[in-house]
């Protein structure tokens, strides 16, 4: 389980329009701050239930939450329970934080997204009771007590450091509220150097056991899992997690698409790293089957849904912030040689150039685009 990603499954691009509709924001730089404050508000949590009596403190917080409040919250949002809603989630969180852990967070979030102090504050206001409903409704439902529920939080320190922006931690510096993630942030990077040439040559052993129908994509995989371990560590993100991302990468032997990392990012009411993979896999399968010229014009419909795949990413990602839409080019990078030879390989086939150039030339205009986001 990965409580970013639970919490992030909620706040989709939809909830985040409304909620910066009903405050009177822009949404890009709504969905900018959230990225940022989410992680940032579950590390000041962790810190308070690391504390003695901040696990009952917390429990007793989330026994007072308006039941349902995740399924009302849209209905509170522009009409005359809002100002109420802020009111308490800004209340909540002084009262768990401290104020100055609060101001400090007001700050550096809008600071991070280019929102002002008062609409940041606001924003706070609605995502504090979203991270409270949260954590009790995930607390109700595994039936863990105060204690239960503490430990939970305490075993997340890796996905919830891993989840922070590049950089953002650094204006929280001397706030105290990500303390308990510097032991996360810090551990692991030994490790990491220890493990990165096991890691490649997991995906070596796995990639010559894969199935020949998508064997096409083991050389994909191993850039990308290699590719996404090198981000995390250049970003300052825990290196034992950038280690697990990659190693899970190349060992699953379910898996289908090397932007695994992405998941719980949610674009157009789908999963981001859903999407993507589709799309790739679709024109990776589409260009590996073209044999000749027959098969070559039986691949257009799929190439050219592709591409309208791609465009439609291309809009959608445009509101992400940095951090997720650099995570993406990244990816986009590491399996274009795959998908390069493979163009490369069906095009140099006898009456196929003609055919299918058009179409590879607009696809590739277009993951060049995804790339330099």
């Amino acid at each position: 389980m990965n409580i970013v990603s639970l919490i992030m499954k909620f706040l989709t691009p939809d909830v985040i329009g409304r909620i910066a509709s009903a405050l009177g924001l822009n949404q890009g730089l709504v969905g900018k701050a959230v990225t940022a404050a989410i992680p940032a508000l579950l590390g000041g949590v962790i810190k308070l239930v690391s504390k003695p009596g901040g696990a009952g403190q917390l429990s007793q917080a989330l026994a007072q939450q308006k039941p349902g409040l995740l399924d009302s919250l849209a209905s509170m949002l522009g009409g005359s329970e809002q100002k109420s809603l802020v009111d308490g989630g800004i209340g909540s969180l002084t009262s768990l934080l401290g104020g100055s852990a609060v101001n400090a967070l007001t700050g550096a979030v809008a600071k991070h997204s280019g929102l002002d102090q008062g609409g940041t504050s606001s924003l706070l206001g609605v995502l504090g009771p979203v991270v409270m409903g949260t954590l009790g409704k995930q607390q109700k439902e595994s039936g863990l007590d105060a204690d239960g529920l503490a430990k939970l939080l305490v075993s997340q320190k890796d996905n919830v450091a891993g989840a922070m922006p590049s950089g953002f931690g650094s204006l929280l510096s001397g706030s105290g509220l990500l303390d308990s993630l510097e032991s996360a942030a810090s551990s692991g990077t030994a490790a990491a150097q220890r493990t990165a040439a096991q890691t490649v040559h997991a995906a070596e052993r796995t990639a010559e056991r894969a199935s020949s129908g998508a064997r096409w994509l083991w050389p994909l995989v191993i850039l990308a899992a290699v590719a996404l371990a090198a981000w995390y560590l250049w970003n300052s993100q825990p290196a034992q997690h950038a280690v697990d991302t990659a190693r899970t990468a190349v060992t699953s032997p379910a898996l289908t698409s090397p932007f695994d990392s992405l998941q719980g990012v949610m674009v157009g009411g789908a999963d981001l790293s859903t999407t993507v993979s589709n799309t790739i896999d679709s024109i990776g399968s589409s260009l590996e089957g073209v044999k000749d010229a027959a098969t070559a014009q039986a691949s257009l419909p799929k190439l050219s849904e592709a591409a309208g795949h791609l465009d439609r990413l291309a809009a959608e990602t445009s509101q992400l912030s940095p951090n997720i839409r650099k995570a993406l080019a990244v990816a986009i990078a590491a399996v274009r040689p795959t998908l390069d030879q493979l163009a490369n390989k069906a095009l140099a086939i006898p009456g196929v150039g003609p055919l299918i150039k058009p179409a590879v030339e607009a696809i590739w205009a277009k993951l060049d685009v995804l790339a330099k986001a």
